[in-house]
C-alpha cells in the first residue's frame, strides 16, 4: 500500500528542505576551499603528511599493443568506446619491483580517456593470487578523469559516514619503458570490495546503461526500466551458487520497484541511501547519484540494497553558482508522490537523469531522511573536524601532483 502524505505533511518536508539549504549552501565553501588552497582557514592544520607512492608499471608486448592502438583509432572516429573496443590483451604488472600476470583493455566512455598520446586510460585484471595492495581488479588513469583530487576525498567522506567506498590510490605509473606521470588506481567492484568495507559476502551489481552511451536513447528514455540489471564477480550463473542467487532476489526487488508494486524503503536501505544523495548534494554536482554511475550491494542481513560510492568528482560551489537543471540540491522542487499511476505518466523525451531522481524522491519517507541528513551533514562541527583530519593528506597529495604535473 502506497503511503500517501497529506497537503499539510507535504509543506511541512518542502518547508524543511528550503531552510536546510542555506547552510549547505554556505558550508560547501570550506570544502570547496580545502581543495583549491590544501588549508582550512577554521582550526589549526597539522603539519603536511608524508606520502609515498607505489610504482605500477604496465608491459605490453608489441602484438598486443597494436590492438589496443587499433581500438583507440576506432573509438577516435566513433566518439566514443564502444563494447566492440573493448578487447582485452594479455601483460604484466610490475609492482614496485614483483611481476605479476594481469589482463588489460581500454576503458572510459568519452575521449577524454584515451585521446592523449600515451597517458590512455585501462581496466586492469591481476590474474592469480597476486593483488595491489588487496586489489586484484581496478582502474587505471589519470587522475584528471576524476577532477585530481575530488574522487580520492569523495571515498574519504563515504567511509567516514559509513556508505561503502573504493579503495583509491596515487601511484607513479609507467607504461612499457614510458613514465607517464601519476596514476590514480580505482577499485572495482570485486568481493574485495564488499570484504574492505566489512559487509557480508553479497553481490554487487549496476544498470548497465552502456547502449545509451552508444546509440543515444534506447526503446525508452526511462534508464530504469531500459537498462538492463546485471551483476559484478558472482562467478557461476547457476541456483546452485548462493552469490548468484542473492543477485536474483535483488534483481526482482528493484524490478518490483521499478513496475510500482514496492515502495523505495521496501527494496533500499534509506537511511544509507539518503545519507549518500546527502553527501553528493555536498558536492554540487550530482554525478555520483545518476543511474548511470551508481553501483550498489545487496546485504543478505538486511535483505536491502545498498548504494555503491563511484564517479563523483565533479564539485560544484553551490553558494555561488547558478542552478543546475534548475536545482541546485538533489530534491529541490520535487512534490511527493500523491500515488499517481506511474504508466499513465508520458515519458517519451523526459530527462533520464530527473526520472530517475524523482522515483525516488516520491518517498515520503526516505525524502525525511534525505532532510535530516542534509541538516547532519552540514553541521559546522562535524565539516570542522573532517577538514581538520583530512588536511594533511590533501595537502601532501596537493603538493606530489602539482610537482609531477609540471615535470610532464
Amino acid at each position: 500500500m502506497r503511503n500517501r502524505p497529506t497537503w499539510i505533511q507535504t509543506l511541512i518536508i518542502i518547508g524543511l528542505l528550503a531552510v536546510v539549504a542555506a547552510p549547505i549552501y554556505r558550508n560547501r565553501t570550506t570544502i570547496i576551499s580545502i581543495l583549491k588552497v590544501g588549508k582550512y582557514s577554521g582550526e589549526s592544520i597539522t603539519d603536511q603528511a608524508e606520502i609515498s607512492l607505489d610504482t605500477l608499471k604496465v608491459i605490453i608486448k608489441e602484438k598486443h599493443f597494436e590492438i589496443l592502438s587499433e581500438n583507440r583509432r576506432k573509438a577516435l572516429e566513433a566518439g566514443v568506446l564502444r563494447d566492440d573496443y573493448r578487447d582485452k590483451v594479455k601483460g604484466k604488472l610490475v609492482i614496485n619491483g614483483d611481476t605479476a600476470k594481469i589482463a588489460l583493455r581500454l576503458k572510459g566512455d568519452l575521449r577524454d580517456h584515451w585521446s592523449h598520446e600515451n597517458q590512455w586510460s585501462f581496466r586492469i585484471w591481476i590474474k592469480g593470487d597476486n593483488t595491489f595492495r588487496g586489489i586484484s581488479k581496478f582502474e587505471f588513469q589519470r587522475p584528471e578523469r576524476r577532477k585530481n583530487l575530488n574522487e580520492w576525498f569523495f571515498h574519504e567522506i563515504l567511509n567516514n559516514q559509513g556508505i561503502m567506498s573504493l579503495r583509491y590510490r596515487f601511484v607513479q605509473a609507467f607504461i612499457n619503458d614510458v613514465n607517464v606521470g601519476i596514476y590514480a588506481v580505482e577499485e572495482n567492484f570485486e568481493t574485495e570490495l564488499i570484504e574492505n568495507n566489512e559487509k557480508r559476502a553479497g553481490v554487487a551489481f549496476r544498470f548497465n546503461c552502456s547502449k545509451y552511451w552508444h546509440y543515444k536513447y534506447g526503446i525508452t528514455s526511462d534508464r530504469l526500466l531500459g537498462a538492463p540489471i546485471e551483476p559484478y564477480d558472482v562467478g557461476d550463473e547457476s541456483l546452485d551458487n548462493p552469490i548468484y542467487r542473492q543477485f536474483l532476489v535483488a534483481k526482482s526487488m528493484v524490478e518490483k520497484w521499478s513496475d510500482g508494486k514496492a515502495q523505495l524503503d521496501e527494496v533500499f536501505d534509506i537511511d544509507l541511501l539518503a545519507k549518500y544523495f546527502s553527501i553528493v548534494d555536498l558536492y554540487g554536482g550530482q554525478h555520483g547519484a545518476w543511474i548511470d554511475n551508481m553501483k550498489f550491494y545487496y546485504n543478505p542481513v538486511t535483505s536491502l540494497i545498498e548504494p555503491i560510492g563511484h564517479d563523483n568528482s565533479t564539485m560544484i560551489n553551490l553558494a555561488t553558482s547558478e542552478p543546475i537543471d534548475g536545482r541546485k540540491l538533489l530534491g529541490e522542487r520535487r512534490h511527493i508522490s500523491n500515488g499517481i499511476d506511474r504508466k499513465a505518466i508520458d515519458r517519451t523525451g523526459t530527462d533520464f537523469i530527473n526520472i530517475w531522481y524523482d522515483r525516488i524522491f516520491e518517498n515520503r519517507q526516505f525524502y525525511e531522511k534525505y532532510v535530516e541528513s542534509l541538516w547532519e551533514i552540514s553541521d559546522p562541527v562535524w565539516i570542522n573536524n573532517f577538514t581538520d583530519s583530512i588536511s594533511p593528506s590533501v595537502k601532501a597529495y596537493q603538493s606530489l601532483l602539482q610537482k609531477k604535473h609540471s615535470r610532464l
